[in-house]
């Protein structure tokens, strides 16, 4: 098992340096910069097909709006060092959710056909991602926690742990 650990440090680090090599600073912030972009049209183009009541294509384009805008973080700090990221524990919970919700989105709304399964877990999804983004942000998990306390008063005060970092 370490053999195959010290491997994938060593891949790493050349894939690093590859996408280093390939990609200077300016450029990986125009990739961020376009991945958002597009992420932000297709947020848009969700909202007109909301509009025009066809809710598959709106959970379908919405889901690929955040796949787009979440990839483009992949420009910013790289593949390995966001899903490193992703991995830390005070976030796998919430980025476990979040990536979930966004494939049985796309379940209820392809293979199923259910659309209020397919709204439940886009409701879902959002809420993910407004809790996964906050884990980026130092204390805003403490400040959204304590506010759900205030809201609903039924939480338990041990229920959320602070292990901000």
């Amino acid at each position: 098992m370490k053999g195959r650990l010290i491997w994938l440090r060593k891949e790493e680090k050349l894939f690093k340096m590859f996408v280093q090599f390939l990609f200077d600073f300016i450029q990986r912030l125009i990739g961020f910069g376009f991945c958002v972009v597009l992420g932000a049209a297709m947020y848009g183009l969700a909202v007109l097909f909301f509009v025009q009541e066809d809710l598959v294509k709106f959970a379908v384009v919405y889901t690929f709006g955040n796949i787009v805008a979440l990839g483009g973080t992949f420009f910013l700090m790289g593949p390995m060092s966001q899903l490193k990221r992703m991995l830390k524990p005070f976030r796998i919970i919430p980025a476990i959710i979040y990536l979930l919700c966004m494939v049985l989105t796309l379940v209820f709304a392809l293979a199923l056909e259910s659309i209020p399964l397919t709204l439940v877990f886009m409701v879902l999804q959002a809420c993910a991602m407004l809790f996964y983004s906050l884990t980026f942000l130092p204390f805003a998990r403490t400040l959204f926690k304590e506010a759900a306390k205030v809201i609903c008063p039924c939480i338990p005060k041990d229920a959320f742990k602070s292990d901000d970092s």
